[in-house]
């Protein structure tokens, strides 16, 4: 009886570690796609966002008004961003000049602009010096202009979103994984209790078929033994077993 009840227990903590473990895979599951979702998304906006500010700062300097202008103002959608650096260079890439921030390196813009051009194409993304700039290059009167967003600021504050979503995914999911072992625990508890009243109500109706079955055993055993003796005279153990 003891090992009977110590098995139905391990069934029953089986079960309950199943639910639990289904439970929390289709909820990692959930969560891998929201961030997987939210990543795409947050990628997705930051390259347009760049894209348009490499349009907007692009088109903003190829004004012939002598040289470098100001940021456009009303009358234009958008703004220059206050990190963008505008080159001008002639047909062969030599660099004529650049406006760029004040605390901005010469050498490592001067370089970047040869990476850029020497891509090949119009847009596009490059890394130097552990830094990693969006360039965009245009054609006005001869000459080039190639202007450099610095990603670093972005990348790091999309690195540092993601991180955080993950941090509070992380904690969310130890909280579930909380909440799913008590609803598993209730879950599971009713079925147990249906299970073992089955299980004595089997063991008690085979408690009580034992004693007229061993009425009936013992009568007929008496009525075998008593040989040649005609049924007339074993009408005591006909009638007790019919009781």
């Amino acid at each position: 009886l003891i090992f009977g009840e110590q098995k139905v227990d391990c069934m029953f903590k089986k079960m309950k570690r199943r639910l639990v473990f289904w439970n929390m895979l289709l909820l990692v599951i959930v969560f891998a796609v929201i961030l997987l979702a939210i990543a795409v998304i947050t990628t997705v906006n930051s390259y347009r966002d760049t894209r348009e500010m490499l349009k907007i700062t692009l088109a903003a300097s190829q004004f012939p008004a002598g040289g470098f202008h100001e940021p456009p103002k009303e009358g234009m959608s958008g703004g220059i961003p206050m990190s963008a650096i505008t080159v001008r260079c002639d047909g062969s890439g030599t660099v004529l000049g650049i406006k760029a921030p004040p605390q901005a390196d010469e050498n490592l813009i001067r370089e970047a602009v040869s990476l850029a051009l020497g891509k090949g194409k119009d847009t596009g993304y490059l890394a130097l010096n552990h830094e990693i700039f969006a360039f965009a290059r245009g054609y006005f009167g001869g000459q080039q202009t190639v202007v450099l967003l610095d990603q670093q600021a972005q990348m790091s504050s999309i690195r540092s979103t993601l991180l955080t979503l993950l941090a509070i995914s992380g904690v969310s999911l130890l909280l579930l994984f909380g909440v799913s072992i008590f609803f598993a625990e209730r879950t599971v508890r009713p079925i147990c209790a249906a299970y073992q009243k089955q299980e004595n109500f089997v063991a008690d109706a085979s408690h009580e078929l034992k004693t007229p079955l061993s009425i009936l055993a013992a009568n007929l055993s008496v009525i075998r033994s008593a040989g040649n003796q005609p049924v007339s005279g074993q009408e005591k153990w006909l009638h007790s077993s019919e009781q």
